[in-house]
């Protein structure tokens, strides 16, 4: 009798808690949601913050019965983040889903000058994810940036990504690794910057046309990567050009394949080869000889030949000298950019501490006077897998 009870009261229980499963308390229907998708800080003046946002908006069309998609920027400002971005809630008459956001876009006032209110918001915002890509402006105002993203480019953080494995020309940063490398002795962090150019003979989803209504002359704004932002401690302190960006990406890649590396032709002056960067690899080893330290950098990198601007016989061996020597220029010059700003975006820091952690110890303190005049030997190797050409037209030597 007594088991008989007991089962029926776990069978009570276990009814009871369906029904408390069957729903969601905190329920919020789609069509009461707001998406953003991207968000821009900038410090005005008076050290005020101006948050602008992207939404993406859905409008139903009574006369085709079809979902239009478009976008719309609205932006407020207050003297903090989350005040701003809470002004901002007070035009919309939807509630923002803020985990949404996929991008942030720093002002270079914010960036040189406001930085610690901003990382404070970061780090302290659950809605904000780790995986948010982040850029800074250049040359334009978030707003500005966030008012040109039309409908093919709504994730502006695949223009890094794509650039990266096309052209290896930049290196896309999350949230979570620039507030880490802020905040961690040995490494700073750099940030692909964007700005606005304008593109002739194109319209907002980046097709030819003949005719623009409001533009005669055909001319628009987009959306392009424009350098490096570099970092020191909580302010931006200067910019990589494309070179030295491309120098950056052969140090601290997030990929290690993609990319194109245009040389001149070792054989013919004014003529040029691109090759494709199958994969690649960089080691850096820290040698600490009588108090000085040398950064040794090897470099081992697959190519592919993909065309050359005078179909003639190429000659392998040449190329490949050629290419070392335009890849240790370009991490030569990244190099010689971080060190004048005094910033170790390559994570030296971070490098020496792993191999001798007992030097790190005594040399982190003075790292600042130390990191400038470190020597770094820079060796590249690299091998052509593939010639995609008949053997008549491939040379060994």
């Amino acid at each position: 009798m007594k088991t008989s009870l007991i089962k029926i009261l776990l069978l009570f229980n276990m009814v009871l808690c369906l029904f408390l499963l069957s729903g969601c308390w905190d329920l919020r229907e789609i069509n009461a949601s707001a998406i953003p998708v991207n968000a821009g800080i900038e410090l005005g003046k008076d050290n005020i913050i101006t948050f602008s946002t992207l939404f993406a908006r859905t409008d139903s069309s009574s006369e085709s019965g079809r979902m239009q998609i478009g976008n719309i920027v609205t932006m407020a400002s207050d003297y903090s983040v989350s005040l701003a971005a809470r002004r901002q809630m007070l035009s919309l008459s939807k509630v923002p889903e803020w985990s949404h956001i996929h991008g942030i876009i720093l002002g270079e006032n914010a960036a040189r000058n406001g930085l610690p209110m901003i990382t404070d918001f970061i780090m302290r915002n659950r809605n904000i994810t780790p995986g948010t890509d982040l850029f800074i402006a250049a040359g334009s105002s978030p707003q500005d940036l966030l008012a040109h993203v039309y409908i093919a480019d709504n994730d502006i953080n695949k223009l890094v990504q794509v650039n990266e494995l096309l052209m290896g020309g930049y290196v896309p940063i999350t949230m979570g690794d620039f507030v880490y490398k802020l905040m961690t002795p040995g490494i700073e962090p750099a940030v692909p910057q964007l700005s606005l150019a304008e593109v002739p003979h194109m319209n907002e989803y980046g097709a030819l046309e003949v005719k623009h209504p409001e533009k005669p002359d055909n001319s628009l704004k987009k959306i392009i990567l424009n350098g490096t932002a570099v970092f020191k401690g909580d302010k931006m302190v200067g910019t990589l050009n494309k070179d030295e960006s491309k120098g950056y990406r052969w140090l601290n890649p997030s990929v290690k394949t993609g990319g194109f590396l245009t040389i001149a032709s070792p054989s013919y002056p004014g003529e040029y080869i691109n090759l494709e960067i199958e994969s690649f690899r960089c080691k850096t080893i820290p040698r600490i000889s009588n108090n000085q330290i040398n950064m040794h950098l090897d470099i081992e990198v697959h190519i592919n030949f993909y065309e050359t601007t005078r179909p003639e016989p190429v000659v392998v061996r040449e190329i490949e000298r050629a290419a070392n020597i335009e890849i240790a220029r370009q991490i030569r010059s990244c190099i010689n950019k971080s060190q004048s700003l005094n910033s170790d975006i390559s994570g030296w820091g971070r490098i020496l501490e792993s191999k001798h952690p007992e030097q790190w110890h005594n040399l982190k303190s003075n790292w600042d006077n130390i990191y400038p005049f470190i020597k770094a030997d820079i060796k590249v190797n690299t091998a052509i897998n593939h010639s995609y050409l008949s053997k008549k037209a491939v040379k060994l030597r």
